[in-house]
């Protein structure tokens, strides 16, 4: 695949959520400050760390760039984001507070998976050890970016729409300071290469319990399928990246096939 056959399906990809969430919003208006809000915060934040750890950069190849980071990542961080908030509510339920906890932690999910294909297929490379050349710590900073957002979205709810916007600073001061207090607190004392096939085993015991709990519980029904069928596409396009670019890489095959299960039992198809 061409990178630019690989930058127009990422953009398809972007407009196809953009189109489908929108129609769902309650609040057309709002939804379209807090995604330009969260792609300014996410361009912000890339490039500022970036500039002040330099863990990573992204190749000459993207079309488009704003200072060192590609607009296309940017515009792709709200997708990422948005549809993890919108499964996290469905989870959670009555219990607001718990939203951007479980966000959060979605959102580790999935940088988990896109994080090492995107790697192997050269779309951004990092110049720390890690699991498939990616350190936890940039792992991490996804996370805390999306918990940070919600949680700024979620307080605002009922607040005026100007005040979304303060999300770029928000992000930004929270996910540096957690970044800074993650790194000189532990992860720079393991900042060494993670065994592949350690890592599997790990993560099909996670994905395993995960799923047995998403079955138990029957939290499929708590999900609306068009949270779930949203996710399917960009899913699909990162399957295809590993088949062509990952798929002489055993440990990595099997990583990504772990985060099948959970999201296959939380998805009601018919």
């Amino acid at each position: 695949m061409s990178f630019v056959a690989i930058e127009i399906t990422c953009t398809l990809i972007v407009l196809l959520y953009v189109l489908v969430r929108r129609r769902q919003s309650s609040d057309r208006i709002r939804f379209g400050i807090r995604f330009g809000s969260l792609a300014a915060a996410g361009l912000v934040v890339e490039a500022t760390c970036m500039g002040l750890y330099g863990f990573y950069g992204y190749v000459d190849q993207w079309t488009v760039t704003l200072g060192p980071m590609p607009l296309l990542v940017a515009l792709i961080w709200p997708c990422v984001i948005f549809s993890a908030w919108d499964l996290g509510r469905a989870l959670v339920g009555n219990r607001p507070a718990k939203i951007p906890w479980v966000t959060g932690a979605i959102v580790l999910a999935d940088a988990s998976l896109i994080e090492p294909v995107a790697v192997r297929a050269g779309l951004w490379a990092w110049s720390e050890p890690g699991l498939f050349e990616v350190p936890p710590v940039g792992i991490l900073g996804w996370a805390v970016f999306g918990a940070a957002s919600v949680t700024w979205f979620e307080l605002n709810r009922d607040g005026p729409k100007w005040r979304d916007v303060l999300v770029v600073i928000v992000a930004w001061v929270i996910t540096h300071a957690a970044l800074l207090a993650a790194w000189w607190g532990a992860l720079r004392w393991c900042n060494e290469t993670v065994p592949g096939w350690t890592a599997v085993a790990v993560i099909w015991l996670v994905s395993l319990v995960l799923t047995g709990w998403a079955l138990a519980t029957k939290a499929r029904e708590k999900v609306p399928r068009k949270v779930m069928l949203i996710r399917i596409p960009p899913a699909i396009f990162f399957m295809i990246l590993l088949g062509l670019y990952g798929r002489d890489h055993g440990p990595l095959v099997a990583w990504t096939l772990a985060f099948s299960p959970p999201y296959l039992a939380l998805t009601r198809f018919f």
